[in-house]
């Protein structure tokens, strides 16, 4: 922390002579401007808006709420232009408007996120942008002289040793002491009794030069003149050589900053100026965070005396600069509120450095005064705002007497122009049969921005219809059937109405329809008479394939309104159109049912490989697939030539025993528990139709030799014959 203190004496005092001298200021002749229609604000995290509610202000290149450059566009009717980005120098920002400018190693700060290729890709639209705007605002110069002077002459930061609490305090005391003991040589102390610095003003510090206590000269001395006495008594007790060096090296930084400040400064004002020399520009001056920080919590010494040494001979430079031209402005923000001046913090405080980067930021209130400070110093316009309304709206008054129009401006939202107008009524439309009396309300609006509106509502009820008996027309096959309805008024209103289809099987066979037709609230309603027949009464479908079942009448035609259901769901079924779905081999009665008269179809399904009835084996298959011995696998197939396994024989035969449960578990140590088989083999163990190996290993997946089969068929028979 020792080191820190002395960095930043010397940086406070080393920026008094950087401005002093920023050159001769004239007094010029600012003309009226026209209205501010578009708005492009430049600068660093400070225009960006940055604070605690908005933290991902800095980089977004978007309007930040309760900013300054928000307050700006909505005061000014302006369409705004953000490009205000962290990180941000006079360097970076010539460099926007000048691509052939030579960036340093100090530009872009990668900790920042906005990369010179990002703003490549956005130099034409920032060009566009000020070439358009009316207004243009630039807020710069504390990267050009904190971030690039500390970042330069130190690159290695403290380490956390010197930047822990307990060191802080005690460097914050041995500076109290400081405090107390004044030199008196004529070199610059810290700070007298009353907490301000005892100092030569800037007149003196400008012909004299900074006296400044250190071990060493550098020959940027001579160039950027200023001379140095060396106090050896001074840099015995409080510096070494090393040390010396750091902060001539620091100084040498802060003079290149200022230097490049100003003549960066002054290239970026001529290069706005030649792409729009009508533009009003403002330069928005410094403020100094630390004015209300005090060093310790027993300090009366605050930040604010070094601070002006600081912020005071900037803001002369970028005075006289705005002075150097017809439309620049300066806006003084020196009383900009941060949040440090919000809190009860010292610079002794851990927190105090762990949110520098937010804390020395403008508050919301910050913002609005430095808004106000701006737009303070704006010349009187000669033009009423010129407005960018977005479309009105219109909002009807519940019983369409009046009519309220309401319209916003596209650049700021507080600027509204409402109008209400009354309506007046007039019917447009006698009521008739079917068709209400109408009534069109029209409300004519004074403002010309507010176009006439109208409305045209029911304010009565039709008179009605008087409807005949219907006529009846039916499909050839029954399937449909409407009603027509004629009105005795006009005979040209004529209302055809869709029937709804019910049928009944009759006990000779026949099926009644009957159409059904709701209208008016009333029910119509017809018959017809038919035949019913069945298409099928056997079908075999191989498994996996589809097959068609339909009612027919008599006719013919197909009969609607069939249900349709299946005894065995696993094997085949149907869907509402009679469309037969085999699933795996077996027998299946698919029934239609229409009302009360129910007509069965046998479906056999076979499998995929045994459809030829010539086949020997082809009855035997089918009568165990009839008794529920064999299945077949998933795919449909028997697979009659296949190799059978034992796991596979014993559960044929427990499918032909009936599926009886077993008393106990088999405790063959090849038995999962999860098998389909485990029952069956259970069942065969308690049965003694296998013993297993003997290693007590059942070996279900093994082929089943012809040996074995045999023995389970006799063993199976013994245990019928018991």
């Amino acid at each position: 922390m020792k080191k820190t203190l002395k960095r930043c004496l010397s940086l406070f005092l080393t920026l008094i002579l950087l401005f002093t001298l920023a050159g001769n200021a004239f007094a010029a002749t600012r003309d009226n401007v026209r209205q501010y229609k578009e708005y492009t604000c430049l600068g660093d995290s400070i225009a960006t808006g940055l604070n605690y509610e908005h933290l991902d202000a800095s980089t977004t290149f978007e309007e930040t709420p309760g900013s300054y450059h928000s307050i700006i566009k909505q005061a000014a009717c302006a369409k705004l232009h953000q490009y205000a980005f962290s990180g941000n120098s006079t360097k970076e920002t010539r460099y926007i408007f000048e691509p052939d400018y030579e960036l340093d190693e100090y530009c872009f700060w990668d900790i920042v996120g906005v990369t010179a290729e990002q703003i490549d890709g956005m130099r034409a639209d920032i060009i566009e942008s000020v070439r358009n705007s009316e207004l243009i605002t630039i807020n710069l110069g504390s990267n050009d002289i904190f971030t690039y002077a500390m970042r330069a002459a130190f690159p290695e930061e403290e380490t956390a040793e010197e930047t822990n609490s307990a060191a802080a305090e005690e460097t914050w005391e041995e500076a109290e002491t400081t405090q107390a003991a004044p030199e008196e040589t004529g070199t610059i102390a810290l700070a007298d009794e009353s907490g301000m610095i005892a100092a030569a003003d800037e007149e003196e510090i400008a012909s004299e030069g900074v006296i400044f206590a250190a071990g060493a000269e550098d020959d940027f001395s001579e160039e950027a003149g200023i001379t140095y006495e060396v106090k050896d008594e001074v840099t015995a007790e409080t510096t070494d050589a090393s040390s010396a060096g750091s902060l001539l090296t620091l100084l040498a930084k802060l003079i290149e900053g200022g230097r490049i400040l100003q003549e960066n400064y002054r290239q970026i004002i001529k290069d706005i100026r030649a792409i729009n020399p009508d533009a009003t520009i403002v330069i928005v001056g410094m403020y100094n965070p630390f004015r209300h920080v005090k060093f310790s919590p027993d300090s009366v010494f605050t930040g604010d005396a070094m601070g002006r040494m600081v912020v005071d001979p900037v803001n002369l430079f970028l005075y006289s600069l705005a002075n150097s031209y017809s439309n620049v402005y300066y806006a003084d923000v020196t009383e900009t509120e941060t949040y440090y001046d919000i809190k009860d913090i010292t610079m002794s405080d851990e927190e105090f450095m762990t949110y520098m980067i937010i804390d020395t930021h403008p508050t919301p209130d910050g913002h609005q005064y430095m808004a106000d400070q701006i737009l303070k110093v704006l010349p009187e316009r000669t033009q009423p705002l010129v407005h960018d309304w977005m479309d009105p709206t219109y909002e009807w008054a519940e019983d369409l007497s009046s009519v309220t129009a309401t319209r916003v401006c596209r650049n700021s939202d507080s600027h509204v122009e409402t109008e209400t107008a009354m309506t007046t009524a007039e019917v447009t439309k006698e009521a008739s049969c079917e068709e209400a009396e109408e009534t069109t309300y029209t409300a004519v609006f004074e403002n010309e921005g507010f176009e006439t509106q109208t409305q045209t509502v029911e304010t009565g009820e039709p008179i009605g219809h008087v409807w005949g008996e219907p006529v009846w027309t039916w499909a050839d096959d029954c399937s449909a059937a409407s009603a027509a309805f004629v009105c005795t008024r006009d005979e040209t209103h004529e209302e055809t109405v869709e029937a709804a289809i019910t049928s009944k099987a009759t006990a000779d066979g026949r099926i009644v329809y009957t159409a059904t037709a709701e209208f008016e609230g009333k029910t119509y309603t017809d018959e017809k008479e038919d035949d019913i027949l069945l298409s099928e009464n056997e079908l075999t479908i191989v498994a996996g394939q589809t097959g068609e079942l339909s009612v027919l009448s008599g006719k013919g035609a197909a009969v609607t309104n069939v249900e349709w259901s299946t005894s065995r769901d696993d094997v085949a079924d149907a869907d509402a159109s009679g469309v037969v779905t085999a699933k795996k081999a077996g027998k299946a009665a698919i029934t239609a049912s229409v009302d009360d008269f129910f007509a069965d179809c046998s479906v056999q399904v076979l499998f995929t490989d045994v459809t030829d009835p010539g086949l020997f084996y082809y009855d035997y298959i089918y009568d165990m697939v009839d008794k529920d011995v064999v299945g077949g696998f998933d795919d449909g197939s028997f697979r009659p030539l296949g190799d059978c396994n034992r796991a596979a024989i014993v559960t044929f035969l427990w499918r032909f025993a009936g599926r009886p449960e077993p008393e106990s578990v088999a405790t063959f140590k090849d038995m999962t528990g999860k098998s389909d088989f485990d029952k069956a083999i259970s069942w065969a163990a308690e049965n003694e139709l296998t013993t297993g190996w003997d290693d007590n290993t059942f070996r279900p997946w093994n082929t089943c030799n012809r040996l074995a089969i045999v023995s389970f068929l006799a063993r199976y028979d013994a245990l019928e014959t018991k």
